[in-house]
């Protein structure tokens, strides 16, 4: 179901860059955005993430009770106050959001000719169901949406008051109804790096990147 990711190292003056690498002309840069301020939610510049970056490589492991790492796990080394940013890697379509107590992840649907490439990323929030506000991000859930959809809005919204989700719709936060749609731009806001898991929080933040081949048996699978 996932592909192997490739994470090249090039060394470069003062520090080392990191590129997913799908194939000869396919390389993607992976960005984050700091969150500078935890109490006013000022967050920096986009910013590639460097290899001391990487917590946890794609693979085998080695005595822990998962045998195979399915991605790669980035986290800039901020405590588990900051919720910083990730940017999405290409241009793409929502296709699931995981809103519910435990494990959050969105996964993603390449649109962009010539990077059609298909991407997961995961631990977003924190164990909380929705509503679940972290940072300057809240997960919602949608209305009147059976089975359950959620959206994320990026706060302070609007107007227009928008957020994204992976079906269009609406969603209300406090008394404000959102407009949801599931288009993303390359480098626009994804999600936070959070430190959900299916059990509780991780005691550290990282953001576990997958990639898929077939974006529907990831839905229907992960």
């Amino acid at each position: 179901m996932k592909r192997l990711v490739w994470i090249i190292l090039t060394l470069v003056p003062f520090f080392m860059r990191t590129y997913i690498v799908t194939g000869q002309n396919d390389i993607y840069n992976f960005k984050y955005q700091a969150e500078t301020n935890i109490v006013t939610h000022v967050y920096g510049p986009s910013t590639e993430f460097l290899t001391n970056h990487i917590v946890s490589d794609y693979g085998k492991r080695l005595k822990q009770t998962s045998s195979w790492h399915r991605g790669v796990d980035f986290n800039r080394g901020a405590n588990t106050d900051h919720w910083d940013h990730f940017l999405a890697l290409n241009k793409c379509d929502v296709k699931k959001l995981q809103g519910g107590a435990g494990y959050k992840y969105i996964l993603t649907q390449g649109t962009q000719l010539g990077r059609l490439d298909h991407f997961g990323y995961g631990h977003l929030f924190d164990y909380s169901p929705a509503p679940n506000a972290k940072g300057d991000l809240v997960l919602i859930e949608m209305d009147n949406i059976i089975p359950k959809q959620y959206a994320i809005i990026q706060m302070p919204s609007g107007p227009p008051f928008t957020a994204f989700g992976p079906v269009e719709g609406t969603a209300t936060y406090g008394t404000t109804v959102y407009t949801v749609t599931n288009d993303i731009e390359k480098d626009e806001v994804l999600g936070n790096i959070g430190r959900s898991n299916n059990l509780g929080n991780y005691n550290y933040q990282h953001v576990h990147v997958y990639m898929f081949k077939d974006i529907n048996k990831a839905i229907q699978t992960l």
